[in-house]
């Protein structure tokens, strides 16, 4: 993949922030950002990142996340529009020794985005402490 700097905003109403992804010859591809006081460093598996109709692995529940886990789905949710992925499309990913899959997808209308939209959805690795979803435009 090489480097790929992506352009991002926590809310609609921040300026653009951006983060990177880069393939390092050890540690495969890491995404890398600072945010709000909060360094990111987390491991991405985007093999599989423009498959759609891939199922979340059995091993995998949507539960509560933390904020950096969240920020991550956040990235993750400009990084598929990006690569022209396809609802459906999942990447793995490690963060703090946690594993986790964002799957891209729309989410139906809530209270932050009245009308149905484009959004991530983290699970996390069973056995592993505490989904958050990031939502895009409605």
């Amino acid at each position: 993949m090489g480097r790929q700097e992506i352009f991002y905003g926590l809310h609609m109403q921040e300026p653009i922030q951006t983060a990177v992804i880069e393939r390092l010859d050890l540690e495969g591809e890491v995404l890398t950002a600072e945010v709000a006081g909060y360094r990111v460093r987390a491991h991405l598996d985007t093999s599989r990142c423009l498959e759609d109709g891939d199922v979340v692995p059995p091993a995998y529940r949507l539960m509560g996340v933390g904020t950096k886990p969240a920020i991550v789905s956040r990235i993750l949710l400009y990084a598929f529009r990006m690569w022209g992925s396809r609802y459906g499309a999942l990447v793995p990913f490690e963060l703090e020794g946690r594993g986790y899959v964002a799957r891209y997808e729309e989410h139906p209308g809530d209270r932050d985005h009245p009308k149905p939209h484009t959004g991530v959805t983290v699970f996390t690795r069973l056995g592993v402490a505490p989904s958050v979803t990031s939502g895009g435009e409605g």
